[in-house]
C-alpha cells in the first residue's frame, strides 16, 4: 500500500493539468480479502493483492483486466493456501465522468481462470480451472482524476480441485488515470 501511495504522489503533479480530461484508461492496485468455502471444508480467510487495468469503451462502459493474488492457512492441518485469478469483462459506471463528481458508483462480471495451490507439510498440489466474479464498487475522488476506492466487493467462484470454491473478495485501493 505504501509503495502504491508514493506512485499516487510522483503521479500527482502530471495529473493536475489534466483534470478536466475523462482518462481512456486507468490502474487499479490495492489490497483484497477473500472469505473463500468449498464443499464442506473449513472456510479459508485470505489476504493478498489486486491489479486491474481499465480501458474506457464509452462514458458509462469500461474494459476491465483484472489479476490477483490471495493467501492464507486452513484448518488443523496448517496447509497454506494461495489462489491467482486473472480475469476480464465489462464495468458498467453508473453515471459518467463528467456528471460523477467526487463519487462514482460500478457495476461488473468478470469471466477468467484460476490457479490454486495447497501446501501441506512436505506435500504440495495445485490446480487450475475457470473463474468468475459479478459485484461493484465506488470510487471517491480524490484530486484531478486520481480517486481512492474504500469499497469494492464481488461474489467470486473459482472451480479448481474438481469442486467449485464460493467465494466473497473485498478490495480496497487507489485508482490512477493514464491516459
Amino acid at each position: 500500500m505504501r509503495v502504491l501511495m508514493a506512485l499516487a504522489l510522483m503521479l500527482l503533479p502530471a495529473n493536475l493539468g489534466f483534470a478536466a480530461e475523462v482518462p481512456k484508461m486507468e490502474l487499479f492496485g490495492g489490497y483484497c480479502f477473500v472469505r473463500s468455502a468449498a464443499g464442506d471444508e473449513e472456510a479459508v480467510n485470505m489476504n493478498g493483492w489486486n491489479l486491474a487495468l481499465n480501458a474506457r469503451i464509452n462514458e458509462h462502459l469500461l474494459l476491465v483486466i483484472e489479476g490477483a493474488g490471495t493467501y492464507g492457512s486452513q484448518g488443523e492441518t496448517s496447509a497454506d493456501v494461495s489462489t491467482h485469478t486473472i480475469m476480464a469483462g465489462p464495468q458498467l459506471l453508473a453515471s459518467s465522468c463528467e456528471e460523477c463528481g467526487t463519487i462514482r458508483a460500478f457495476a461488473r462480471v468478470l469471466l477468467g481462470v484460476a490457479r490454486s495451490r495447497v501446501d501441506v507439510r512436505q506435500t504440495s498440489s495445485s490446480d487450475g480451472g475457470f473463474a468468475f466474479a459479478v459485484g461493484g464498487g465506488v470510487d471517491l475522488r480524490v484530486i484531478g482524476n486520481i480517486m481512492i476506492r474504500p469499497v469494492q466487493l464481488d461474489y467470486e467462484r473459482v472451480y479448481t480441485f474438481e469442486e467449485p470454491a464460493d467465494n466473497v473478495r473485498y478490495s480496497a485501493g487507489i485508482v490512477l488515470p493514464l491516459m
